[in-house]
Parts: structure tokens; sequence; C-alpha cells
């Protein structure tokens, strides 16, 4: 596109408009300034260093994981949270049965 909208600039001048609008649509600001401040000659240059420093942040987003680890105090606990609400929820059935068969009747 450089070459249509500049048909009778240098080669080196197009180039470097290239890189420049290349820089300019990338979407992620930080690969942007990297790319920026390392000022390539061309294109391919600015291109192999924008997917450089993209995969390497989503390689690194990926170690950041936690992992969830339960005591045993806390599953004592949450079993004994479990008895009364099946408790609860039989009671509520029961209820529910009875007021379902009055309004059959």
């Amino acid at each position: 596109m450089v070459n249509l909208a500049y048909p009778t600039a240098p080669a080196e001048v197009i180039e470097q408009l290239s890189v420049s609008s290349f820089i300019e649509g990338l979407r992620d600001p930080e690969i942007g300034q990297l790319v920026r401040l390392a000022r390539h000659k061309s294109i391919s240059e600015a291109l192999a260093q924008a997917l450089e420093i993209e995969a390497a942040k989503q390689a690194s987003r990926g170690t950041g994981k936690v992992r969830q680890v339960k005591t045993y105090q806390y599953q004592d606990r949450e079993r004994k949270m479990q008895k009364p609400n099946k408790n609860l929820i039989d009671s509520i059935k029961d209820v529910l049965e009875k007021f379902n068969y009055g309004q059959n009747s």
C-alpha cells in the first residue's frame, strides 16, 4: 500500500514508511513501543521482533496458575455443613410436596 501511495519515493523511504505504518497498526501498545525503540530498517525485522515479543508475552502468561489446596480441617467443616443442608433440603421438599398435594385436592 505504501508503494501505491508513494510510487516515486526511493526504496529506503518506502521501507521506513512501511515499518512506521506497521508499528502504528499494532494493537498492543507495549509491543509497539518495544519495536519502535529497536529502530528497525526493514519491515521483516520489525515483524519478526513483534512476533517474538508476542510469543514471549503469551508464554509468560501461562505460568501464573494457582492450584487450590484444601486442608483436612476445612474438609471436615465442609462435611459438617453438608449434613444440616441435606436435612434442610429434605424438609423443604416435604413442605413443597404437602403444598402441591393441597393445591391438587
